[in-house]
């Protein structure tokens, strides 16, 4: 036979390498199972147990397996991704360890599997993981981070180690879920000022992170975030939102909504989502401080508005209609018609929904523009528009979460 030569005085035999092609007695074993038995035309060698050894080839990997998100290995074991792992030898396998790309080890116990394991089915050309079966241990030291994020198997034999090929490098995590929310109080997101916490599991690496409905869609024209434009992972259980977020400018007032548990937050890694619940616990409103403009003039405008007559103008019932400009006037729940002796007039003062606004009273799509109808006026209390030389008038407007902003004073005459 082609590489097998035999010593002419029949005491030995060579045997070179590659002259046995098939993988059947190949194996990891703990100790030595194999031996050679001899066959010639009298009889066959018996067993000897001290002269037994392993049998294997180098390992060689080819490639792994897509997973369900590419790049990405979901290492849950109801819900993750199983592995194949193609290659040849691999019946000498006997650890299968998740490591860095370059090769290292993450942690001085690394993430692994040890072989021969009921979850794993191991063939010369192939290894695949059922991970429902079988998980590595240690699992969480190979979460990917955006400080540390691609993984390789590292497959550990007698005859040597190998890698999976690292063009095909991996993050590695799990599903995220939501606990609770902090930052926020009574269930208000003041987005120009509080700092939300978002606490779970399988926070360590995010897509993207979002306020949506309180179905849990998305609000049209508001983008997802990430550790860009204003989230920060505090850890794998943990991200914080910053206040007035960068990332959601300019159109951070399309998420403002007054109405209670009418909010809620939605977080996107390469594994999963998770949405904060749809109640106390996780959901919110979502408004700003309100804020008018520097000057009555810059405030006020509108047909019923002269900003010429008297030092902050005159508002004249009978010209036309009021407008406030300002800005974060989507949050608003409450507008108040005063004078300067803090006197509210009552029947004209009132809670208000910018979503569903009474008759008369119009907040623009930025939330920077307040329109006020005169007929609103006149039907509600038109004594505030009264001429009283010693008042002036004002106007409080509140928002969802209490926080107020009152106009300059200007006078007010009926005609």
């Amino acid at each position: 036979h082609p590489g097998v030569a035999i010593e002419r005085d029949g005491t030995r035999i060579i045997i070179s390498a590659g002259v046995f092609t098939q993988s059947d007695a190949d194996a990891d074993a703990l100790t030595e199972t194999r031996q050679f038995k001899i066959y010639n035309g009298v009889d066959n060698t018996s067993n000897n147990a001290a002269l037994t050894f392993h049998v294997n080839t180098l390992p060689e990997v080819d490639f792994i397996g897509a997973f369900k998100v590419n790049g990405a290995f979901n290492r849950d074991g109801p819900q993750g991704d199983d592995v194949m792992i193609a290659g040849r030898g691999l019946k000498a396998i006997g650890e299968i360890h998740l490591v860095k790309d370059d090769g290292t080890a993450l942690d001085a116990v690394s993430p692994l599997i040890e072989l021969p394991n009921a979850g794993v089915t191991v063939k010369d050309t192939s290894i695949f993981i059922d991970t429902s079966a079988v998980q590595f241990s240690n699992g969480p030291m190979a979460d990917s981070t955006d400080a540390n994020l691609h993984r390789v198997f590292a497959l550990g034999s007698a005859r040597g180690n190998t890698t999976t090929p690292a063009a095909q490098r991996f993050r590695v995590g799990i599903p995220p879920t939501f606990t609770s929310l902090s930052g926020i109080t009574s269930n208000h997101y003041r987005r120009d000022t509080d700092m939300i916490e978002f606490n779970g599991t399988g926070l360590g690496l995010i897509s993207s992170v979002e306020v949506v409905d309180d179905t849990g869609q998305p609000i049209p024209n508001v983008n997802g975030i990430d550790t860009t434009g204003g989230i920060n992972i505090v850890s794998a259980s943990s991200l914080t939102i910053d206040a007035n977020a960068t990332g959601w400018r300019p159109s951070t007032h399309l998420m403002d909504s007054v109405g209670a548990f009418t909010r809620r937050i939605k977080v996107t890694t390469p594994f999963g989502t998770a949405t904060s619940h749809a109640n106390a616990t996780g959901a919110f409103t979502v408004s700003a401080n309100p804020e008018f403009l520097a000057t009555a003039q810059a405030t006020f405008a509108g047909g019923g508005y002269n900003g010429g007559i008297e030092e902050n103008g005159t508002y004249i019932l009978a010209d036309g209609d009021l407008v406030l400009n300002g800005r974060n006037f989507r949050g608003l729940s409450h507008i108040s018609f005063e004078d300067n002796a803090s006197t509210a007039y009552g029947t004209i003062s009132i809670n208000f929904n910018p979503f569903a606004p009474p008759n008369g009273v119009i907040v623009n799509a930025d939330g920077t523009r307040l329109t006020i109808s005169r007929e609103f006026i006149s039907n509600g209390n038109s004594t505030w528009a009264d001429n009283d030389a010693t008042l002036r008038k004002r106007i409080t407007v509140s928002s969802v979460a209490g926080h107020n902003a009152t106009t300059q004073t200007i006078h007010t005459k009926p005609d």
